[in-house]
């Protein structure tokens, strides 16, 4: 059943300690070179995902939008996220060291990834509902109908991995992959339920190349 996609995990997480135990080479610190854990934005990033977390699970559903429910998590959420930047701005090993954003290439790429994340992965987390729906097949072979996606993921992320290795560059890449993700996207809203299972799990192919050039 689904529930051997978590035990999965087990096995594979005792065998990623043990090759780090194994394979990591040990380095002796003194203790004033160790640095302090950041538990006071580890917190406060929590709380502040936590709580958008709960305003997109909630909103229009178990509360209207302009409920005090969902006003106040939302009111949450902001103040929680600015006290995160002012910790981490004092901070002597932050988690998100906010030095990083001053840094041009640092903060177009962080943005490009959260709007193409967004697209990508809303479509993705839909597309196998989406097939159970119209289709009429059940979760597993909805899965089976993805694979085609991922495979594309995984020759996408080959090449693009060893055209940008072979010539050093990259700028390229993201900027083909937002036109790929585009189209991609686009022929995904003209599925309708009767279109063919092939061209179904075809579509998705190609907004997953974007992925990969990233």
């Amino acid at each position: 059943g689904w529930r051997w996609a978590f035990w999965m995990n087990l096995p594979l997480g005792l065998l990623a300690i043990a090759a780090t135990i194994v394979f990591l080479p040990a380095r002796a610190t003194r203790a004033a070179e160790r640095p302090r854990l950041d538990y006071l934005g580890m917190a406060l990033i929590a709380a502040a995902t936590t709580t958008l977390v709960l305003i997109c699970t909630w909103g229009g559903h178990t509360y209207p939008w302009g409920s005090a429910q969902i006003i106040g998590l939302a009111v949450a959420t902001v103040v929680l996220a600015g006290a995160f930047v002012w910790a981490e701005r004092r901070a002597q090993s932050p988690v998100i060291p906010m030095s990083l954003f001053a840094d041009r290439n640092f903060a177009v790429t962080t943005v490009a990834a959260l709007a193409i994340g967004v697209a990508m992965f809303g479509a993705i987390g839909y597309m196998p509902t989406y097939i159970q729906m119209v289709t009429g097949v059940d979760a597993t072979h909805s899965g089976l109908l993805m694979i085609p996606m991922m495979g594309g993921l995984l020759v996408a992320s080959v090449i693009s991995g060893q055209a940008v290795t072979r010539t050093g560059r990259y700028k390229a890449f993201p900027i083909a992959g937002a036109v790929v993700i585009g189209i991609g996207l686009a022929l995904l809203s003209t599925m309708t339920v009767t279109t063919p299972n092939w061209l179904m799990c075809t579509y998705p192919v190609s907004y997953t190349h974007l992925r990969a050039h990233e």
